[in-house]
């Protein structure tokens, strides 16, 4: 006798892993694989997933060490995927401590520029100079707001 569909406990776990993988059925528990579930879908090109699920893990876990992390991935999926500047921008706010301070501002300069708004991305661009003068993105931080090099 041949057996057409798979037996129940199969079918079961086969959903509880497209849902783990979808990011839906994942553990609230779990920041770590809330933060794998939405890199995955951030790399595989699923910005709208990605997003949701680095929500998700912001809501549950705000001051979890890796909220900065994701918050600044958030803002990568936001920007570069889904054409969205203007939650980048707050994304990228949003992780602006540790050792994502400096680039966390770079991109929200970026992001505002991206959004049309001129007096933000100054107003950014003016505190990361004064933050950062020989930073990284100093020079293209001058350049985007017309400020010629020191």
């Amino acid at each position: 006798e041949t057996i057409d569909a798979p037996p129940a406990a199969a079918k079961a776990s086969a959903s509880a892993t497209g849902s783990a993988r979808s990011g839906q059925g994942v553990a609230a528990e779990d920041p770590a694989e809330l933060l794998r579930v939405a890199d995955e879908a951030r790399i595989a090109g699923d910005g709208a997933r990605a997003v949701a699920t680095y929500r998700r893990m912001l809501a549950a876990f705000p001051r979890d060490p890796r909220a900065p992390l994701a918050s600044f991935s958030m803002g990568r999926v936001l920007l570069e995927q889904l054409g969205r500047p203007r939650e980048a921008a707050l994304a990228f706010a949003a992780a602006r401590s540790g050792q994502l301070a400096e680039d966390a501002l770079g991109r929200e300069i970026e992001a505002w520029t991206r959004a049309g708004d001129a007096a933000k991305a100054r107003e950014r661009a003016e505190e990361y100079l004064r933050l950062y003068p020989t930073g990284r993105r100093a020079k293209s931080v001058r350049k985007t707001i017309g400020i010629s090099e020191p």
